[in-house]
């Protein structure tokens, strides 16, 4: 674990500064990666968010970290990440899936549990190539980390004098810049359809809401742009996740279908005369009333978030969220 060393905006030096937080970070990371003893989604979802908050930080704060830390290692961060993407996205589907059948009633939505038995067949060797990517990887790039980020190098040009650059400082500066990438980002979105560029505005407001709530306790006001930026991330990904999920249950129907189509044919080509047995084309299918019921409200869902997603990408509201980011990096460089 990382010594709790002290550090402060107003006096300490960004190299030394933003390698405390990371440091910290990668404890948290830790930390989380100790309790995913199951194969449950409440812990691997606390280890992603911890991934997840530690990049965002190294990101931000790479000019101030790249002199000792390694891109191979920046790498190995990323593809533990990458693994638990396809293991995330199962556990949310299985989740409002098992939500909506609750809700509505086994025999109105069975479509649900047969679409929810196929996610967890599949969640098998997610699960799977998750562990062995944190068994290849976690360690070796765990220790890394911690070397690489337990000392730093400057160098001083000898017309400057002594003056270190502060982390209130640079971190005004960084947060400036994340406020004008976010900005372009939303003047390049042209709708909630815009699904590329629309994800690369809800990276920028993550990256910032993560640097944000882990200097929360240096700076005025931050916790509040924070959860204004967790807002924008919600819908988005609230819009993402729904259509995923549809696209997942147009592919199996899409199989269901063809696999009815060929039992048909066959039929049809083997057993030309005499009855014909079209027991085996029904037989462990969804019901069609089922599947329009869970069709219908996949739509629903689809479309409120669409609508949220347009309410965020207005002019009042997108200007609003990048004025209190732009806001709140000037204030913490001038707090004292």
């Amino acid at each position: 674990m990382t010594p709790r060393l002290d550090w402060d905006a107003s006096t300490d030096g960004a190299q030394r500064a933003a390698r405390l937080v990371a440091l910290r970070a990668l404890d948290d990371v830790t930390d989380a990666y100790e309790k995913i003893a199951r194969r449950d989604a409440e812990s691997i979802h606390d280890f992603r968010v911890a991934l997840r908050r530690l990049r965002s930080w190294i990101h931000v704060y790479r000019p101030c970290l790249d002199d000792t830390l390694r891109k191979r290692t920046r790498q190995r961060l990323k593809g533990i990440a990458d693994a638990t993407r396809d293991l995330r996205d199962l556990d949310v589907q299985i989740a409002w899936l098992t939500s909506e059948r609750n809700a509505l009633g086994d025999a109105r939505l069975d479509a649900a549990t047969w679409i929810i038995s196929e996610l967890k067949r599949d969640r098998k060797p997610a699960w799977q190539e998750f562990r062995n990517s944190l068994r290849r990887d976690f360690a070796r790039t765990k220790w890394a980390l911690r070397k690489e980020l337990r000392h730093y190098v400057t160098l001083h040009d000898i017309r400057d004098g002594d003056s270190v650059a502060t982390m209130r400082k640079v971190t005004a500066s960084l947060l400036g810049e994340q406020a004008a990438a976010l900005a372009a980002a939303f003047a390049r979105v042209r709708s909630a359809d815009d699904a590329r560029r629309l994800h690369r505005a809800r990276i920028l407001a993550k990256r910032a809401r993560y640097v944000l709530e882990a200097l929360s306790a240096q700076g005025p006001d931050l916790s509040n742009v924070a959860n204004e930026l967790a807002r924008f991330q919600d819908v988005v990904g609230e819009l993402r996740d729904a259509q995923l999920l549809a696209h997942r249950v147009a592919r199996e129907v899409t199989s269901i279908a063809a696999e009815r189509t060929a039992l048909v044919a066959s039929e049809l080509v083997y057993r030309p005369s005499g009855a014909m047995d079209f027991t085996r084309v029904t037989a462990d299918s969804p019901f069609d009333a089922s599947l329009s019921l869970l069709f219908a409200r996949l739509h629903d869902r689809i479309s409120a978030a669409e609508r949220a997603v347009t309410v965020s990408l207005g002019p009042e509201a997108n200007g609003r969220l990048v004025g209190a980011l732009a806001t709140a990096a000037r204030r913490f460089g001038d707090h004292t």
